[in-house]
């Protein structure tokens, strides 16, 4: 709501409701109130009377009984006067003569009798029409008997049979019954309810009199009291006028605060907190509205990448970063012309939006140069940039789509270590195969689907294969044969390259120890180790426990690890590595010279072996540079006491070359490629009889 709307309801409130609001109150409260003693005085009334019919037939039933127990007495003392003891048989003709008194007692009075004999006929009543009958309403003389013999004192019923009553409810009845064993006959004594009811009318009036006059004091009462009640609520009005006029000014202040802050929230949507330039959703909508034009125009997207600004973080701190951030906006304004949209849609990663008429949208060129030279805490830092672009024409497509294509192309150029890429669609299915491989994972762990091949390691001194690698391979039904350069980052992003690393161990220990039984002469297998799994609690006990169970010698295992392994914890990766060391592992630096290792940093790290990685060996009979670098490595592992390693040999030439360095160990497709265990057992064979 509009701080202006909700400070004119303020005022209809003040000027209308206030002012009627006590009026309003009055009303209600008189109305109420006789209303309420309207309803009060109807419902005493009746409560009295209710009161007066139940003590009077209380005092009723008391008659009742006391006229039966009289009975009840005569009749014990008739049988007592003739001798008669307890249980003796009364005589028909005692029986006759005491009924026909009891039946001459009856005439004449209201306080009356009945008896009814063990033929359920009336022999005593107060009506003489009913005696002796068997056709009075058998069904309810038979109830009233048969509830006499089973004890019940009181019953209730309509007479109407007996004594020609005209309804029902004149004829309703309460009577007392004893069943008298002696004598064998039910007596009884009872009031029509419709007598007891008739109190006079005099009683009733004395009753509704006292209530009615009760109830014209209370009304001179709650007139004095509404009184009050008026002086009250206008002086509350007055009180409440003032409060509501200075909540209006703290309404008023708090709404001006709340568009503030709406302003900051809608900005913060929009914008990125660090840089201040429109975030994903702000260049979306953006491309939308450039789409949802009739010009026929193409444009670019430029997704600018910071490559390793992470590292940035992690030796200088967020703050630190985030200045980094400022600054990286700061040129891209600078180098952008007026046409051309900016926006940071990530931690590291900023786009460009222009005409593709006008050319590309920033020089590639120009990022590099631009970025070669950052002023960091007062060191100069070098930033290197990668770009991916999109082209797209304004029509039918959603702006999040264009942003979504252009991430894919940058995952592309990152998988494939480019740095100036255009989106295709294949990049779109590539990206559809990582997610199949990423669902498929688990199941594939599950169903064993993963199964090692092995690659010859041959000496340089007499060409003899002296070790093995273990290399991972997947085939599934859907994706068929997996690269593991396409499911390996997958499997350690998802978490679960322990468990595959696991599989590759067991299998491989196995294998190896099945065609070269511990000895002098034993293969030796190296096994690459991802760091997240070195790092994974009870990767060591695991590692024991597959050893020990396939029996092999722990001082034929090399375990492969890259050279990023040590950047996030140097300490704690050496002390695991000295824990495996203690049991005879030996550890070898996986692609020395692709990363931030140097020669120097050889000295500091627990390795036993190096292996130069394939991309300097690719280029050592042509590239002296190349050739130069291979021979410093050979040299300062020399030095070191380091097994070498070149992997990726796949001539004779270099071969050659490599022996003639002294380099220990060659490995590649000039040898073998990597091969299953039967096949090397042949490949083993025929190296043997060569020899």
């Amino acid at each position: 709501m509009k701080r202006k709307e909700l400070a004119n309801m303020t005022d209809k409130v003040l000027k209308r409701y206030l002012l009627w609001l006590p009026s309003v109150l009055m009303v209600c409260a008189i109305g109420t109130s006789f209303i309420n003693q309207h309803l009060f005085s109807k419902s005493l009334i009746a409560s009295v009377i209710t009161s007066i019919e139940d003590q009077y037939i209380a005092i009723r039933k008391t008659e009742v009984e006391e006229r039966v127990d009289t009975t009840l007495k005569m009749l014990d003392v008739i049988r007592q006067s003739n001798d008669l003891a307890d249980g003796d048989v009364i005589p028909k003709a005692l029986f006759d003569k005491t009924m026909t008194s009891f039946q001459l007692l009856n005439e004449g009075y209201d306080d009356y009798i009945f008896v009814i004999d063990s033929n359920k006929r009336f022999v005593v009543h107060r009506n003489s029409d009913n005696l002796f009958k068997n056709d009075i309403d058998d069904e309810l003389v038979h109830y009233i008997y048969q509830s006499a013999i089973n004890g019940v004192s009181w019953v209730e019923y309509s007479d109407k049979a007996f004594n020609n009553r005209k309804s029902d409810a004149a004829a309703q009845k309460i009577t007392h019954i004893r069943y008298v064993e002696d004598w064998d006959v039910v007596l009884g004594s009872g009031e029509l309810l419709n007598d007891i009811k008739k109190y006079s009318e005099s009683e009733a009036k004395i009753v509704t009199n006292l209530v009615l006059e009760q109830k014209s004091n209370q009304n001179l009462f709650h007139i004095f009291v509404f009184i009050i009640f008026a002086g009250i609520i206008y002086y509350l009005r007055t009180i409440t006028a003032k409060k509501l006029y200075q909540y209006k000014s703290a309404i008023e202040e708090k709404l001006i605060q709340i568009e503030e802050k709406d302003k900051e929230i809608a900005f913060r949507s929009l914008y990125n907190d660090v840089t201040g330039l429109p975030n994903r959703k702000a260049t979306s909508d953006y491309i939308d509205n450039l789409c949802l034009q009739e010009k026929g125009e193409e444009y670019q997207l430029q997704l600018i990448d910071i490559v390793d600004f992470q590292k940035v973080n992690n030796q200088y701190g967020f703050a630190v970063g985030d200045r980094v951030l400022r600054q990286v906006s700061s040129a891209l304004e600078d180098l952008k012309d007026e046409m051309m949209f900016i926006g940071h849609v990530s931690a590291d990663q900023f786009v460009v939006i222009c005409q593709k008429s006008t050319g590309s949208c920033i020089d590639f060129e120009k990022q590099t140069e631009t970025f070669e030279k950052f002023d960091v805490c007062g060191e100069m830092i070098s930033l290197h940039v990668r770009n991916a672009v999109v082209s797209f024409k304004n029509r039918n497509i959603l702006g999040s789509i264009i942003v979504r294509n252009g991430e894919l192309a940058m995952k592309y150029a990152k998988a494939n270590n480019l740095f100036n890429v255009s989106y295709s669609p294949f990049m779109s299915k590539s990206s559809e195969r990582h997610f199949k491989i990423s669902n498929l994972l688990d199941f594939a762990i599950d169903n064993k689907e993963f199964y090692v091949h092995y690659q010859p390691q041959v000496s340089t001194l007499n060409g003899k294969i002296i070790g093995v690698e273990a290399l991972v391979r997947w085939d599934n039904v859907e994706l068929g044969r997996v690269a593991p350069l396409d499911f390996i980052p997958i499997a350690e992003k998802k978490g679960v390259i322990g468990k595959i690393s696991d599989l590759v161990l067991a299998q491989a220990c196995k294998d190896i120890q099945s065609i070269s039984p511990n000895g002098e002469d034993a293969l030796t297998l190296s096994v690459n180790i991802s760091p997240n799994q070195l790092m994974s609690k009870g990767f060591v006990d695991s590692t024991i426990e597959i050893i020990q169970s396939t029996g092999i010698d722990s001082k034929r295992i090399v375990f492969e690890i890259t050279e990023g392994t040590f950047l996030n914890d140097i300490p704690g990766t050496i002390a695991v590595i000295e824990q495996l060391k203690a049991i005879g592992i030996k550890f070898s630096i996986d692609d020395f010279g692709t990363g931030y290792s140097s020669l120097s940093y050889l000295s500091k790290l627990p390795v036993d072996e190096v292996k130069i990685d394939k991309s300097f060996i690719n280029d050592l009979v042509e590239d002296k540079d190349a050739y130069n670098l291979v021979k410093s490595i050979l040299a300062v592992a020399s030095i070191k006491q380091l097994t070498i390693v070149a992997e990726g040999v796949e001539t004779k030439e270099q071969s050659q070359i490599l022996a003639d360095l002294a380099c220990h160990l060659l490995q590649g497709y000039y040898f073998s490629r990597p091969v299953d265990v039967e096949n090397l057992t042949k490949k083993i064979r025929d190296n043997l009889r060569a020899k």
